[in-house]
């Protein structure tokens, strides 16, 4: 009966693992969405360096959310009933445990009306062209 439980324990954590931790790329890791100015590693790999901005995008992400929560008197327990994530995953990301996907931010701004960032292109715009 332990063997199957084992099995169990390894089922439940294969379903959690993630592609990279945003968290692990600050030099304190425990800082991860709780403080505007955070220091980043610098020693991070060129190859990385797609996963080292959206680790710093979830990162504002994050802090922004706590941020708008306290201010509307909502618990992130309250925030994370209102999106597809789960209670325990939505934990897991805004902890940086994992990387949010775009539906997650989207989810974010419609509970909490944030904004957090205007995506904008240095080029002349070509609508209509």
């Amino acid at each position: 009966m332990s063997g199957r439980v084992g099995a169990i324990e390894t089922n439940q954590s294969r379903r959690h693992r993630y592609a990279y931790a945003p968290r692990s790329y600050l030099v304190e890791p425990e800082r991860f969405g709780h403080y505007e100015e955070v220091e980043w590693r610098q020693d991070t790999d060129p190859d990385e360096s797609d996963r080292l901005l959206a680790s710093q995008w979830q990162h504002l992400v994050c802090f922004l959310a706590r941020e708008a929560a306290a201010d509307a008197r909502l618990t992130l327990d309250q925030v994370a009933e209102q999106t597809r994530m789960g209670r325990e995953n939505f934990w897991r990301l805004i902890r940086g445990v994992g990387p949010m996907k775009l539906e997650d931010f989207a989810a974010l701004h419609r509970i909490l009306n944030i904004y957090f960032m205007q995506i904008s292109s240095e080029h002349p715009k070509r609508v209509g062209k």
